[in-house]
């Protein structure tokens, strides 16, 4: 699919400019339909790589050697936009734009979410409704991402706040650093495990 492919193509840019400073989040997106085949071939011979799956569906789960040490990536792709993130530990990343199932699928989904989830829901309508939806659910899915487990990590496990900017949620025993951005199109959610977590 070409948004699966364009988030490749975005890893192999981040990779490209890992360590560069700047000042917006430390991911690349772009809108499916700017794909540019000339520009992932590029990417591709700079840094060769096997993008088969691991056994629960992610690419280059245990990493890949840069030159400037071990570095981590995570796709992300959801309705015509594609995201890539890339870290010096294990990070997970997701985007999300307005979902099909409209007010009454969220209703039903949040029925599953952590307490302190469905308290922020729960005076929220409409098009707040959906915008909120949309923060939670990167900042859902990054740490899932995270964490290995996917969807397979129970949604009432952990909670995540639909509020943009930084927090902490803990996991199965861990602390997940959350960082949560948005506009007019998607949030856009990373997750990397506590500095104190990867020390010990």
């Amino acid at each position: 699919r070409a948004a699966s492919v364009l988030a490749a193509a975005l890893a192999y840019a981040a990779l490209d400019g890992y360590g560069q400073a700047r000042e917006e989040p430390p991911v690349r997106f772009l809108p499916a339909a700017s794909l540019q085949a000339d520009i992932l071939a590029e990417q591709v011979a700079r840094y060769p790589c096997d993008w088969t799956p691991d056994a629960k569906g992610r690419p280059l789960s245990g990493g890949i050697e840069s030159g400037r040490g071990r570095l981590y990536l995570s796709l992300s792709h959801s309705g015509e936009w594609a995201a890539a993130a890339v870290a010096a530990q294990p990070v997970g990343m997701d985007l999300q734009t307005p979902p099909p199932m409209g007010e009454e699928g969220i209703r039903r989904l949040l029925k599953r979410a952590h307490p302190k989830e469905q308290a922020a829901f729960a005076e929220l309508e409409g098009d707040s409704l959906t915008a909120a939806f949309c923060r939670w659910w990167a900042g859902k899915e990054s740490v899932m991402k995270l964490t290995g487990e996917g969807l397979a990590l129970p949604l009432r496990g952990f909670g995540v706040l639909p509020r943009p900017g930084e927090q902490t949620a803990s996991v199965r025993g861990r602390t997940a650093r959350i960082r949560l951005w948005e506009n007019e199109a998607f949030s856009l959610g990373a997750a990397v495990w506590d500095i104190l977590e990867i020390s010990q």
